[in-house]
Formats: C-alpha cells, structure tokens, sequence
C-alpha cells in the first residue's frame, strides 16, 4: 500500500514540477500553437535525428537546442482503492524556431517555445480531461 502512495506522490511533484515551467502569463500575438503545428522547410542550422547517439547522463535529462523539435513524456495507469482505473499523460514539447546559430545573445531574446499538456482518463466514467499551456523560454 506504501509503494503505491509513494508512486502517487513521485508523479504528483512530477506533473506539478512541470507545469511550474509554463509560463501563464499574457498571450502573444503570435500564435504559439502555429509555430508548433508548422512544419519548417528550411531544416538547414538544426541536428538531425537519422542515426545513432551516445547518451550521456545527466547531460541529455534537459533540452537539445540543437534540434528543432523534442519531446518528454511521463505516462502511467493508476488504480484507487475503489478500483476505478485511470490514465494519465503529461508531455513537454519544445521547438525551437530558428536555429542555435541565429538566435540573439541576450537572455530576454528567445527561440524556443514550450508546450505542456496533460490528460487524465476515467475508464469507468468514459471521461477524458486534458489541459495544456503554452510558454517562451528566455528570461522574464
């Protein structure tokens, strides 16, 4: 029963430490969502992810500005003790709009842009739920 309240409570700080990095402040005039949705044709400037790489750890747990695009998911199932079950899904997405090469040196300029997004599914209600934000990096 510990082991459970104990996992209960790890992805509790997980998906609250997570969205403590959204930033809900004011919107842009920018649609963030476009910039994520739009494929870019012009990759030239980003790494391409065609073959292998050599994970190095704790090096490779953050972002990799030097791709356009990536993503973290944390997912599970979990069951209460009237033995409803549930699904959930927290996933950070970030991508970059210009490459590493062209972005300002100030730290108020950024190029980056995150997404968080989270559902929760009642499999015995048949509800899904899911919320998301949307967020710059760079100072501020």
């Amino acid at each position: 029963m510990w082991r459970y309240a104990l996992l209960g409570i790890v992805i509790l700080v997980a998906i609250i430490w997570g969205f403590s990095l959204v930033d809900v402040g004011e919107a842009e005039q920018v649609s963030a969502n476009a910039v994520i949705a739009a494929p870019m044709t012009d990759l030239s400037g980003f790494q391409r992810a065609i073959g292998p790489y050599d994970w190095q750890f704790p090096r490779d747990h953050g972002a990799h500005p030097a791709f356009q695009t990536e993503w973290w998911y944390f997912t599970g199932n979990l069951k209460a003790e009237d033995g409803r079950h549930f699904g959930y899904e927290f996933t950070i997405f970030r991508r970059a709009i210009r490459p590493p090469a062209q972005t300002n040196s100030t730290e108020w300029h950024s190029d980056q842009i995150y997404m968080g997004h989270f559902t929760v599914t009642d499999v015995q209600s048949n509800a899904f739920y899911e919320q998301q934000r949307l967020s710059r990096d760079g100072a501020g």
